[in-house]
């Protein structure tokens, strides 16, 4: 029973400060959920105070107010959750993955990292460059020659009476609005999953390109670059590290080229140069404290078009034995809920073999059996758990969480370090990675601003023929916030019938990962989409939108903007219905009528 007793919270715990319900129980090792809201009107499982977000205290008292249980924590992070390790003991671990009403998740796997650290560019740098020509074109791209004749030296190149960062070693000559740079780098070992890091002194401003791709941009204007195009006025100083995706380096060498842009050509002072760092972590699973543990090993939530061995199309998640034992199943649970821990239960008799395989189907509108969870999983997002059974006080085994998928793609563990990456899906079988397109082709490719009824809505198209990944960029209806809305984690964008996605433009990201924190102005906006450290990917602007007509590109990812009355297509490849139009507007008669 929990009647009388108090709960309490705050830097130093009053005991009288929240008295649970009467006739309030818990389970025999079982959990109970509180919320800490200070809307005690909302349930027995409202309190009237809220937490800290550290340092705090959280305390449990007897009736007669004598302590039976106190905690003090420290400074907490955004949507990470602290417990004990496991429940009920005396060591506390930080939970990425929280699980509110049910048991702590096992303890991790023993791991050791061995962490390396590269210079690949050095501030004093030997750079080619051009102080004479007006550059347009891939200059900046391997495939570009001509830098074979240009002069070389050592940065920090300058024009500058002050003192600077680094060794003032190539001056330049005045006048001009931008100056040219390019050189090379060899990277000591491979460097798939490095984390690369950039410092930059540059006076005014300056783009950044590695093996033709864009990368960085340092006080300069969002829209296309040319020789022409003005920086923001800025004074040379060390700034970073800008952390730079290591998905465009190759074996062997790379190509690393910046343009140095001045605030006008009659700029008094010009400063160029840069260093670029690798760090690589290599994380070797040494085993797991529990022996026989399985694992999440890959999940389907949007499957279109593949069939299992029944001949049906239905979203499945794969669970992996990497233990040397045989592993009894029974009673553990899996779900996509934890307000329903036990959503889908193994049935007696479930094992699973060393290094095995076991498929669960995941169909929403098959009765659920042995083999089928009853449940679909959402393709714009969601967490999936394996939890352990009853006895072990279904504690979470794994779990692991996406946002928007990739039409018949799925997710799954690989490498050494078993991280969650996009894959070919494989049940039953070891993960086959998928090979990533550039998501700097992608396109907003159509949009809903004046709806006639519903949220305002757009959509994203994928021209490459290889599935991209969108975790870590930005939309945004306005330039000077370009990080305003970011898209979550482990959400990609596939290809075909799949190259499409709808994003409602509702002011309301929470509600997933197809969930923009802006609506769209019927009478005039911008989309644009960002990745990291401001680069912008592509940039649509619209003035005033008939009421329920959408207007994108035709074809799709072209140039060319129209609007489709009567054929608005989300999520679908963009087309045009031709219908009689007697006053040529290109409204269709029956729309007018109709409006």
């Amino acid at each position: 029973s929990l009647g009388a007793l108090r709960l309490a919270a705050g830097v130093f715990v009053q005991p009288a400060q929240a008295a649970l319900a009467p006739l309030s129980f818990i389970a025999g090792r079982g959990f109970a959920l509180f919320h800490p809201d200070g809307q005690p009107a909302g349930g027995a499982d409202h309190l009237d105070f809220k937490l800290l977000p550290g340092p705090g205290a959280i305390g449990l008292f007897a009736e007669d107010l004598s302590p039976i249980d106190r905690v003090f924590y420290g400074s907490q992070s955004h949507d990470v959750s602290q417990g004990r390790s496991p429940d009920a003991a005396l060591t506390w671990a930080f939970f990425n993955q929280p699980t509110a009403g049910v048991g702590n998740s096992a303890p991790p796997a023993i791991t050791n990292v061995i962490t390396q650290d590269f210079v690949l560019i050095t501030m004093t740098n030997v750079w080619r460059y051009n102080q004479t020509d007006e550059l347009a074109g891939a200059w900046y791209g391997p495939a570009y020659t001509a830098d074979a004749t240009w002069p070389t030296n050592q940065a920090l190149f300058y024009v500058e009476t002050s003192s600077l960062p680094a060794p003032k070693l190539t001056p330049l000559t005045l006048g001009r609005n931008t100056y040219y740079f390019r050189t090379d780098f060899t990277p000591p070992t491979n460097l798939a999953g490095a984390e690369l890091r950039l410092f930059g002194v540059v006076d005014d401003g300056a783009v950044f390109y590695l093996n033709g791709r864009e990368v960085l941009r340092l006080h300069m204007p969002t829209n296309e670059v040319d020789y022409a195009t003005a920086a923001r006025d800025h004074e040379a100083a060390l700034e970073g590290p800008f952390l730079i995706s290591a998905t465009n380096v190759v074996a062997g060498k790379n190509l690393l080229a910046v343009e140095v842009h001045q605030v006008n050509s009659g700029s008094s002072d010009v400063v160029f140069g840069m260093s670029l760092e690798a760090t690589l972590r290599t994380t070797n699973i040494i085993g797991h404290p529990e022996p026989g543990r399985v694992l999440l090993n890959e999940v389907l939530a949007n499957n279109v078009s593949l069939t299992n061995e029944p001949g049906l199309v239905a979203d499945w998640i794969e669970v992996f034995n990497p233990s040397s034992q045989t592993v009894d199943l029974h009673d553990m649970s899996l779900t996509d809920e934890l307000q329903t821990p036990r959503k889908w239960v193994f049935p007696p008799g479930s094992s699973l073999s060393p290094g095995g395989y076991l498929v669960v189907s995941c169909d929403g509108g098959a009765p659920v059996s042995a083999t089928n969870t009853g449940f679909g999983l959402k393709a714009n997002g969601a967490v999936v758990y394996l939890l352990a059974s009853l006895i072990n006080n279904s504690v979470v085994v794994d779990a692991v969480s996406f946002g928007l998928q990739a039409q018949d793609f799925s997710l799954g563990r690989v490498g050494q370090q078993g991280q969650w990456a996009l894959t070919v899906p494989t049940p039953r079988g070891p993960n086959a990675p998928a090979a990533l397109g550039d998501s700097s082709l992608l396109k907003v490719n159509e949009w809903m601003a004046n709806p006639a009824a519903g949220d305002d809505w757009f959509e994203l198209y994928n021209p490459d023929s290889r599935p991209v990944e969108l975790s870590g960029l930005y939309w945004t209806d306005d330039l000077t916030d370009p990080t305003q809305s970011e898209i979550p984690d482990r959400s990609f964008i596939g290809v075909g019938p799949g190259a499409f996605k709808q994003f409602q433009a509702d002011g309301s990201a929470a509600k997933g990962a197809n969930h923009v924190s802006f609506k769209l102005s019927g009478s005039g906006d911008l989309i644009a989409l960002f990745r990291t450290n401001d680069v912008l990917i592509d940039l649509v602007r619209f003035g005033p939108q008939w009421l329920g007509v959408s207007e994108g590109r035709l074809p799709d990812g072209n140039a060319t903007v129209t609007q489709f009355p009567g054929s608005a297509t989300p999520g679908l490849a963009n087309t045009k219905h031709l219908a009689a139009d007697s006053d040529g507007d290109g409204l269709p008669d029956t729309w007018e009528a109709a409006h």
